[in-house]
């Protein structure tokens, strides 16, 4: 029970998360999506502690990552210590809540419990989740190429692109629901790659399966050809 739901708030992370956001904040995008993420880590927190009550004891599975991982927090740890600006360093830039610490050791341990939670056999549905998520981004964003943002129309009831300042501009700058151009490139710069993992995929699949195609059709007519044949044993032996 516990891993489902673990895996569940897996997929809910890659879902929604590039969707989520809200208009009656200080940030309309980056501020709501990380406070999505650390709600998500929360969930995933308690479950795993739940998991380790239940089994009582600490299963935890090692990486390769683990000691590059753990001194990379070791310097963001030292660098926030020794920062000018403590608030900063601890929370991330201001109105974003991204980019500090917390933000840093919510990450590394949403790998870790990915890792030691999340059942690897699901990685290509996880992948896929995240690839559907990727389709309603670009949906999302390509009527404001054409002046009928849908933000606007979801925020104020305009299906146009003028709920945005000059600075925005998604006729120019195309952002979708990551309210940047640079977000959004890459983010689908890496969907890519997950996409063209499932393309190959598919075609090694057509190959193969026209390969054992073309030797069941050769096997068959080799039998029916020459079954009971006293040259079957070289032609088989070939």
């Amino acid at each position: 029970m516990i891993k489902k739901l673990t895996e569940f708030l897996f997929y809910l992370l890659f879902l929604l998360t590039p969707l989520v956001m809200y208009k009656n904040t200080s940030e309309l995008f980056e501020f709501n999506k990380i406070i999505f993420i650390y709600l998500i880590a929360i969930l995933i927190f308690i479950a795993w502690i739940f998991k380790i009550g239940k089994e009582k004891e600490i299963a935890f599975k090692r990486t390769f990552l683990d000691i590059p991982i753990l001194i990379f927090l070791l310097t963001q740890i030292i660098s926030t210590f020794f920062s000018i600006d403590f608030y900063t360093s601890i929370f991330g830039f201001y109105g974003r809540f991204n980019g500090g610490l917390l933000s840093i050791i919510t990450y590394i341990f949403l790998y870790f419990a990915f890792v030691n939670l999340f059942d690897l056999k699901n990685i290509e549905r996880l992948l896929k989740v995240s690839l559907i998520s990727t389709f309603i981004v670009i949906l999302w964003g390509l009527p404001g190429k054409f002046g009928y943002d849908l933000s606007c129309f979801v925020f104020l009831r305009e299906l146009n692109n003028n709920c945005w300042v000059d600075q925005f501009k998604p006729s120019e700058r195309l952002f979708s629901t990551l309210g940047q151009p640079n977000w959004l490139g890459a983010y689908l710069s890496i969907n890519f790659f997950i996409s063209l993992y499932f393309l190959f995929k598919e075609k090694a699949k057509s190959i193969l399966n026209r390969k054992n195609f073309y030797y069941d059709f050769i096997y068959a007519f080799k039998v029916k050809l020459f079954r009971n044949s006293f040259w079957t044993y070289f032609i088989f032996k070939f």
